[in-house]
């Protein structure tokens, strides 16, 4: 299910090139709902922009009738040792509308990152 949840396409997005390649080979993208990727090249290109924006989304992928945002958290090394998100009914989760929640998500990983060592001015790593 990672590759339809915002929290499991942060981890997957940060995963290392190799290990990405390990973990995904003869896997089928299983689809969920009508929105879910089930591309391999798709989802490729997806965790990439997860990784330029800082935060993955899931409009309704898992389940029709949910959203849900996630953002990566950092140990004091940099690397993506979790992440956080949000979850609600798509009837008051809007994401071209409700950026503000998007924000407040990208904001807590951070605060968690920070109480964890990260220093993204002196990381290495967090452009992986």
């Amino acid at each position: 299910r990672a590759h339809s949840t915002a929290n499991g396409k942060v981890l997957l997005a940060h995963l290392p090139p190799k290990l990405f390649d390990a973990l995904m080979e003869g896997v089928e993208l299983e689809r969920f709902t009508d929105r879910t990727i089930t591309d391999m090249d798709l989802l490729r290109a997806h965790l990439a922009q997860v990784r330029r924006q800082g935060y993955a989304l899931d409009n309704q992928e898992t389940e029709v009738g949910l959203c849900c945002a996630g953002a990566p958290i950092r140990d004091h090394a940099g690397w993506v040792v979790a992440a956080v998100g949000i979850s609600g009914p798509a009837t008051r989760l809007d994401w071209t509308r409700d950026t503000d929640k998007v924000e407040a998500v990208v904001r807590t990983a951070q605060e968690i990152s920070r109480r964890l060592g990260y220093l993204p001015e002196l990381d290495a790593a967090a452009t992986s």
